[in-house]
Order: C-alpha cells, then sequence, then structure tokens
C-alpha cells in the first residue's frame, strides 16, 4: 500500500472508533502492513468491526486479509487449475513456481483479472462453491440410495414384520426403534 492509502484507511478507522491519527501513526501503518492490498485492508476493517469490538491493530487486518485470501483459495480452485494448466509447466520446478505465482495471484484477487474482494456481501456469508458441489452430490447418492432401496424393497416384506405396541418396527435383538422398549411380537 501507499502511504496514501495508509492514511485513508486509518481515517475510515478513525471513523468508527475515534482514534488519533498522525505521520508516526501513518509510517508504522504502512511498515505493518506492507504488502498487503488496499482493497483487502478496507474489507477488513469492516469484517473487524462488524465482528469484534476490540481495538483495532494491524494483526487484527493481516489476520483478516489472510481468511479473505483463504475464501479466494477455496472459491477459485478452478481458476487456479486452469491458470497451472495453462502455464504447461514442464519440470517439477516449473511446477512449484508456477503454482506458487497463481496462489499469489489468487491470494491478491489478481488472477485473470479479478478485483480485490470489494466491501458489501462477502464470501463468509454464504457456503463455498466447493461446500456446494460437495453437498449437492452427496444430496444426490443419498437420493439414489434411498430410490435403489426402494426399489428392491417387497412390498409384502414390511407386512409380517414384528411391531411394536406403538406400531413401530422392532430390530433384530427384539427393541423396538421409536420407543426402545423391549416388545414381543
Amino acid at each position: 500500500m501507499t502511504p496514501e492509502e495508509v492514511a485513508a484507511l486509518l481515517k475510515q478507522i478513525a471513523a468508527r472508533d475515534n482514534r488519533r491519527t498522525g505521520p508516526e501513526t501513518i509510517a508504522a501503518w504502512l511498515e505493518d502492513l506492507d504488502g498487503l492490498a488496499y482493497d483487502d485492508c478496507r474489507e477488513a476493517v469492516r469484517r473487524h468491526f462488524r465482528e469484534s469490538t476490540d481495538w483495532l491493530m494491524p494483526a487484527h487486518i493481516r489476520r483478516h486479509v489472510g481468511a479473505i485470501r483463504e475464501e479466494r483459495f477455496a472459491n477459485d480452485g478452478l481458476a487456479v487449475y486452469q491458470a497451472l494448466k495453462a502455464a504447461d509447466p514442464v519440470t517439477e520446478e516449473d511446477y512449484r513456481a508456477a503454482l506458487k505465482n497463481i496462489r499469489i495471484r489468487v491470494g491478491c484477487g489478481q488472477v485473470f483479472g479479478l478485483p480485490a474482494i470489494e466491501a458489501g456481501p462477502t464470501v463468509a456469508d454464504r457456503p463455498s462453491k466447493t461446500y456446494q458441489e460437495i453437498r449437492e452430490k452427496r444430496d444426490e447418492q443419498r437420493k439414489e440410495s434411498a430410490l435403489s432401496v426402494a426399489r428392491d424393497l417387497n412390498p409384502g416384506e414390511l407386512a409380517d414384520a414384528p411391531t411394536c405396541d406403538c406400531g413401530a418396527l422392532l430390530d433384530p435383538d427384539g427393541s423396538c426403534f421409536t420407543c426402545g422398549t423391549a416388545a414381543t411380537a
């Protein structure tokens, strides 16, 4: 970040917690936030004040920016794969170098022209794409499994099954699936 961006960031922080800033504060924060993008830091400030009453320090911003970058990795796995495939590394050393470069770019929100995360609804406010895909696949598998069992079930098989006084089926050892009591058929 530039000194002007740090000053703007500190101005946003001061608007929330009434801190006083000066040239020394700007210089110290510039050193502490070295290597971070302004938009990510601005989002980190927003997240901090939405989640915490703690006095904001550079370490809090670094922690939030780290979370923002991890969210990008989780949500942009396909972008990393496509960028790595396009880099077409030949050796393991080339592969590692390309992967490191791509991870840095994705973490900063700059791969394939993706902007750094902007203030507004965050990735944390919704499940990740990977999570949604896994959940949909699991739900499909459960549905298919249930349909498979239903197709294989002979309707007459349950008609003669032992039941409890409450009407529920008994498990093989004679206890009720529903109320847990031992019953006689």
